[in-house]
């Protein structure tokens, strides 16, 4: 006997990401002046984070296919055995991904002298973002 079928594949796949590091001390430090007196400190940290989000990866395909089907008697139940002989997949796929990443630079100082406190931080921060999308076809046989 023969059979034939129509299928519709339909897939979506969402992605999310996230990175925090790597960091680094670039530099850090302590002083001490006996004669004035005088101390303090300073630290430098570096410190990148990045994020990634995708919309759905989606893909649609339409497929048939055409074959025998040989049913073999097994008492109490019939085996029905499919032998496909022509299958055809068309689709079409497109993805759209965005990442963005993020530089922290942040220098700390802390010193006492002369009867007072001195505090100073100071960060930069450089940020990015990137876009990319793309469309494919599929055609298996």
């Amino acid at each position: 006997m023969a059979y034939g079928m129509l299928y519709l594949d339909l897939t979506a796949a969402p992605s999310l990401g996230v990175q925090l590091g790597p960091a680094s001390l670039n530099s850090g430090s302590i002083f001490v002046d006996w004669c004035d007196p005088s101390f303090g400190g300073r630290r430098r940290l570096h410190v990148h984070a990045r994020r990634s989000c995708s919309a759905p990866s989606c893909a649609g395909a339409v497929g048939g296919e055409v074959g025998l089907e040989v049913n073999v008697p097994v008492p109490p139940v019939v085996v029905p055995i499919l032998i496909p002989l022509a299958s055809v997949d068309v689709g079409v796929l497109g993805e759209v991904l965005g990442t963005g990443a993020t530089s922290i630079t942040q220098r700390l100082a802390l010193s006492y002298g002369a009867g007072g406190f001195t505090y100073t931080n100071d960060a930069h921060v450089d940020a990015g973002l990137k876009l990319s999308a793309g469309v494919g076809a599929l055609m298996a046989r």
